[in-house]
């Protein structure tokens, strides 16, 4: 679900973040785990160390650094505080695949499996 305002009691946020003006997101239990999202289109040699800053700036767990390229593809890379550092790549037209590969299931085994919940 999404909300405008932080809910009470929330385990996991995604925190979509500006590339110009990076924010944290502010907490208001421990136990909440963020996860900032950042799109760019930007080419570095060094996807890592052009994509650290953002994690910290974000105070996150995790950042999904998304970036475009000029082709059919997309890469989204994965870092973590601890320098966790690894990519996925996107082709369009190829949904289930990716989504196969973030949950080790397809959308339909996953959908199946809340629904039973």
């Amino acid at each position: 679900m999404f909300y405008h305002i932080p809910k009470e009691n929330i385990k996991l946020v995604f925190h979509f973040i500006d590339p110009e003006k990076p924010r944290p997101y502010r907490r208001k239990a421990q136990a909440t785990f963020v996860v900032s999202v950042m799109e760019t289109s930007e080419k570095s040699e060094n996807i890592h160390k052009s994509a650290y800053p953002y994690l910290i700036r974000s105070l996150a767990n995790h950042l999904m650094y998304i970036l475009h390229n000029d082709n059919e593809t997309t890469d989204i890379y994965f870092l973590t505080p601890e320098q966790g550092f690894y990519k996925l790549e996107y082709r369009k037209g190829e949904e289930a695949t990716f989504f196969k590969q973030i949950f080790g299931s397809s959308p339909k085994d996953v959908l199946d499996f809340y629904v039973k919940m």
